[in-house]
C-alpha cells in the first residue's frame, strides 16, 4: 500500500493523510483580513474532507492525470483546489469595474434567513449570476440571470 505525504509548512517533515482527522479537529478558521467586520468568507478544498474520493492519493493521481492539458487543470484546480484560474490574456481593470457596481439593500430578504451566497462567472461576452438564499427550512435562488455583451469597459 502506498503512502501519500505533505510536507508540513513549518518544519518540512511529512504528514500522512492518517493524521488528517486529528489536523481537522486541532484545526481553526483564521481570518486572512481582520480589517473586514461584520462577515466573514472561507475556502475549502478537497484536500481536507475524510471522504474516501477525496484521500490524497486519489486527488494526487487526478492531478498527475490532468496537468499536462490546460483545459482539464483549470477545472482541477477550481473544483478540487478551491482556486481561481488565470490565464494570459485581457483582464478588467478593478478600479473602472468597482465604478460600476449597484447598489444591494437587505431588505428584500427575509428575516429569516440564515445564508445567503453569490457566485458570478465572468466571460469575455457575457456575465452570469446567482444569489442563493436559506433559511432554517428553505432554499431558494433570489436572483439567476446572464448578461450578454456587458464586460466590456467603456
Amino acid at each position: 500500500m502506498r503512502v501519500f505525504e505533505v510536507p508540513c509548512p513549518d518544519c518540512s517533515g511529512a504528514i500522512e493523510e492518517r493524521h488528517k482527522p486529528g489536523m481537522i479537529e486541532m484545526g481553526r478558521w483564521c481570518p486572512t483580513r481582520p480589517k473586514i467586520k461584520g462577515h466573514a468568507g472561507f475556502r475549502l478544498n478537497a484536500l481536507v474532507p475524510q471522504l474516501a474520493n477525496a484521500s490524497w492519493g486519489k486527488l494526487a493521481i487526478e492531478f498527475v492525470a490532468v496537468k499536462d492539458d490546460p483545459s482539464l487543470l483549470q477545472t482541477f484546480v477550481n473544483t478540487i483546489l478551491g482556486q481561481g484560474w488565470r490565464e494570459e490574456g485581457e483582464e478588467l481593470d478593478d478600479a473602472e469595474l468597482a465604478n460600476r457596481r449597484e447598489g444591494f439593500s437587505l431588505d428584500l430578504v427575509p428575516a429569516d434567513v440564515l445564508v445567503m451566497t453569490a457566485g458570478v462567472d465572468v466571460q469575455r461576452d457575457k456575465v452570469g449570476g446567482e444569489i442563493l438564499w436559506e433559511s432554517h427550512l428553505l432554499k431558494f435562488t433570489t436572483f439567476h440571470r446572464k448578461f450578454k455583451h456587458c464586460t466590456a469597459i467603456h
